[in-house]
């Protein structure tokens, strides 16, 4: 409560509630209840120690001014933000849906691109993959030049991730894995383009894909976090081969071993992982 009162300096609670809405005098008071939303919406996404307390003003908020009606798409959206951060998923959904064709921008990002995003995570925690999956896809298709688009291909491969973990699914698990290299491949230029070749030589070499991880590893950029761990990861994946081979008796490439060897055996005599050769 001592949240919703500091939002209200102006009148109290109940001074708001027993307003008559209708009302021109009131005007003023619908403009300091959608400030109030904007405020308590920044407390719930700090995810500080009183966002669960923010959010529970804001719905508190709601009930006392009986103002659902009065919601406009910005509100509406950082309404659904709050019960998605207090994991009130159906209530967000419900939101998001009515605001996901709303015209205009918040924080200079569309509200159309925001509902959706939220939308497909709101699924997504409710374990409901090819729903969250179908809203991603739209997001890609819709606003292709976005500058979060790399974001949301990295957000859809992690949905596909969770997906094939609780389904256990074999054609789901291909499907991640082949998102991965699709998201290397088509945002080069982006942080988590520069981040996927690394998440997909992991995803091949757990799968036991060892000569497809060394390939991915070998294509990681120096801009990439993870560029630093690339070489001994390529001679580890190698050598994984390389072992693989033996132990099921097949007949072992000469060359592959002697090159993970040299990886291997180059980044414990020169230095830590990361490295490069001079």
């Amino acid at each position: 409560r001592s949240l919703f009162f500091f939002f209200f300096k102006q009148k109290t609670a109940y001074e708001i509630k027993e307003c008559d809405w209708s009302s021109d005098v009131c005007s003023s008071d619908l403009t300091l209840y959608g400030e109030a939303l904007k405020l308590l919406r920044q407390v719930i996404l700090s995810g500080s120690e009183h966002s669960r307390a923010a959010n529970e003003a804001l719905v508190e908020l709601l009930k006392e001014g009986n103002l659902e009606l009065d919601l406009g798409p910005v509100e509406k959206l950082a309404l659904a933000e709050a019960n998605l951060a207090a994991k009130l998923y159906p209530e967000a959904v419900k939101l998001l849906k009515e605001v996901i064709n709303a015209p205009g921008k918040i924080e200079g990002v569309p509200v159309a691109f925001r509902a959706r995003l939220l939308l497909a995570q709101s699924y997504r925690y409710m374990h409901k993959y090819e729903e969250s999956l179908k809203v991603f896809d739209e997001i890609l298709r819709r606003f292709p030049d976005s500058e979060e688009i790399p974001h949301v291909a990295l957000e859809r491969c992690w949905t596909l991730a969770l997906y094939a973990k609780n389904s256990r699914k074999q054609e789901i698990d291909e499907r991640y894995v082949h998102a991965l290299k699709e998201l290397a491949e088509k945002y080069p230029g982006s942080e988590q383009g520069r981040n996927a070749w690394y998440y997909y030589g992991e995803a091949l070499r757990q799968r036991g894909r060892y000569r497809e991880a060394a390939d991915a590893y070998k294509r990681m950029s120096e801009e990439s976090k993870y560029f630093g761990r690339s070489r001994f990861l390529r001679g580890l994946a190698l050598y994984n081969g390389f072992l693989a081979k033996r132990k099921r008796g097949r007949k072992v490439d000469r060359e592959v071993m002697l090159e993970s060897e040299k990886q291997l055996i180059w980044v414990i005599t020169k230095g830590r992982p990361g490295l490069t050769e001079t």
